[in-house]
């Protein structure tokens, strides 16, 4: 398998790590020419302060944004502002189940929008996906899925296996692990400790892969680019499944 790109990224909530304007400042002194950006811990009017800050950066660093995981309430505007401005190829929001649109979406929004299986309990379903542009699939939920609700996993495989997976969230995958979701053990995590925590990428299959991987972590982007050539080689080395319908 052809090596993918695997990108640092901006995130937003700050629980952990470096907030989201030390993360922009550190763009240009560690030469980052790509880097995703989930707005998902952002309001509107932070949004479009986030939006005025890396604006001002690129007057002096170009880089990039091919990822930006998207929230409800974006309008048709906000998404073209970032597609023409900073190149982003794929958007992604969870199933409108979970969030409703604010905004009603065109069609040609809706053809860059991928929908990410952001729960292991409650999955993704083939209908939540109708209209969009196929999966985003969160490796890391995926291994909580593995782990915790196997029929549940093989259920998001073969999701892999009907449509398009268009990009991936890369996280942490922490064990033992003592948080609970939902009455299950959750084993992901934003943020990274250490190498070993990406050990469980190795076992996925080839199929879960997508275009572009956006490291889902709140370390500082010094600490995240030290992991991106670690992802990338494993992602790139993954074997096709195999089906057991076929076994």
């Amino acid at each position: 398998m052809s090596s993918i790109p695997v990108i640092p990224s901006i995130t937003t909530h700050n629980r952990h790590g470096s907030t989201w304007r030390e993360k922009i400042e550190e763009l240009e002194p560690l030469g980052i020419r790509q880097v995703g950006l989930f707005v998902t811990g952002l309001q509107k009017a932070e949004r479009k302060e986030c939006y005025r800050a890396l604006l001002e950066l690129r007057t002096r660093h170009f880089f990039s944004i091919p990822f930006v995981h998207a929230v409800s309430d974006m309008d048709d505007a906000e998404y073209a502002f970032l597609r023409h401005e900073f190149g982003t190829r794929w958007f992604n929001l969870h199933p409108l189940r979970e969030f409703p649109l604010i905004q009603p979406l065109s069609e040609e929004t809706r053809s860059f929008i991928t929908i990410e299986n952001s729960c292991f309990v409650d999955l993704i379903q083939q209908q939540d996906l109708h209209g969009f542009a196929g999966l985003c699939i969160d490796i890391s939920h995926l291994e909580d899925a593995r782990l915790v609700n196997p029929d549940g996993y093989e259920q998001i495989l073969k999701l892999c296996e009907a449509f398009p997976v268009r990009a991936n969230h890369i996280s942490a995958s922490i064990i033992p692990s003592s948080e609970m979701y939902r009455g299950f053990r959750k084993h992901s995590s934003h943020h990274l400790a250490a190498e070993n925590e990406l050990s469980y990428l190795s076992q996925m299959p080839r199929e879960v892969v997508g275009e572009v991987a956006a490291l889902e972590l709140e370390n500082p982007l010094a600490e995240q680019l030290k992991v991106v050539e670690v992802v990338q080689r494993r992602l790139s080395a993954l074997a096709p499944r195999v089906s057991k319908l076929a076994a």
